[in-house]
């Protein structure tokens, strides 16, 4: 994680995460899906985000410098994943909340 996490604005590939991880990348796969129960490539793509957010939330800085800061390559890729994080998020929340959607309706 900690390679993810000095790579932010240039993303490593998965295979090359695992041969800097001293693991094959199966290993690594495994190791991810079962801590995490993501794959390599979702969670980093969701510290990515992460680090969006902060930006968004805590900067003055303009969106498509936030876009590179985080490793996106457009603007376009940055707002669809952004957007799918919060929409599945609140899927999430309302789970756990004990609430679901049907047509619209909360029930």
């Amino acid at each position: 994680m900690r390679l993810m996490s000095s790579h932010i604005a240039d993303p490593l590939p998965a295979e090359q995460l695992a041969e800097l991880s001293g693991c094959s990348l199966r290993q690594l796969q495994r190791c991810f899906s079962d801590h995490f129960g993501l794959s390599v490539m979702e969670f980093y793509r969701r510290l990515r985000l992460e680090k969006a957010n902060e930006l968004l939330r805590h900067s003055a800085l303009p969106i498509a410098e936030i876009t590179a800061i985080t490793g996106f390559a457009t603007m376009q890729h940055f707002s669809r994943c952004f957007a799918q994080a919060l929409r599945s998020a609140g899927t999430t929340q309302a789970a756990r909340a004990g609430r679901t959607r049907i047509g619209g309706r909360q029930r």
